[in-house]
C-alpha cells in the first residue's frame, strides 16, 4: 500500500455537534490528521464540491451548509491506501440507511429531507473524496500547501 494524502469535512449537524469522537475514530484507523482548521463554507467551495449536483439537490446542499453560516472543520489526513478506507469509514452511499451500521454516515446524519417529484436529500454529515482525482481537487481547494 501506498501512503496517500485525503481531506475530509464535517458537516452542520450532528457530525459536527460529535467531531472529537469522529477524530478518534479516524485516527484509531490508522490515518493521521496532519492539519486542520475551522473553514467558512463559500459558494465557491460547494461549485467544487457539488457542482454536479441536479439544481434542486444543490439548493438543498447549498441550504444544509450555507444557510447557518456555521464553520465547519475541515481535516489533511495521510495514511495507507487513505482514500478508500476514509472513505470506507465514512459510508459509500449518500443515504445513511443504505451504509453500513459502523459507518460516520449511519451513526452521525441529519434525517432526510423530502424535496418533492423524488428528490430526497441527505444532510449525511461528512464529505470525503472517493478517488485521488477528489482527493487532489479537495485538497486544492481547502489546503494549497500541502
Amino acid at each position: 500500500m501506498r501512503c496517500e494524502k485525503t481531506i475530509f469535512l464535517l458537516k452542520p449537524g450532528r457530525a459536527l455537534k460529535s467531531h472529537h469522537a469522529i477524530c478518534e475514530e479516524i485516527k484509531n484507523l490508522g490515518l493521521r490528521i496532519t492539519e486542520s482548521y475551522m473553514v467558512l463554507l463559500t459558494e465557491n467551495h460547494l461549485i467544487a464540491m457539488y457542482g454536479y449536483l441536479p439544481d434542486t439537490l444543490y439548493d438543498a446542499t447549498f441550504k444544509h451548509l450555507l444557510g447557518k453560516r456555521k464553520r465547519c472543520p475541515v481535516f489533511l489526513l495521510e495514511g495507507n491506501d487513505a482514500i478508500r478506507r476514509l472513505a470506507s469509514y465514512a459510508g459509500c452511499h449518500v443515504d445513511p440507511n443504505q451504509c453500513e451500521e459502523e459507518t460516520i454516515r449511519f451513526r452521525y446524519s441529519d434525517p432526510p429531507q423530502d424535496l418533492g417529484n423524488g428528490l430526497i436529500y441527505y444532510p449525511n454529515g461528512i464529505h470525503c473524496p472517493k478517488n485521488p482525482k477528489e482527493a487532489r481537487r479537495d485538497i486544492n481547494l481547502f489546503f494549497r500547501n500541502a
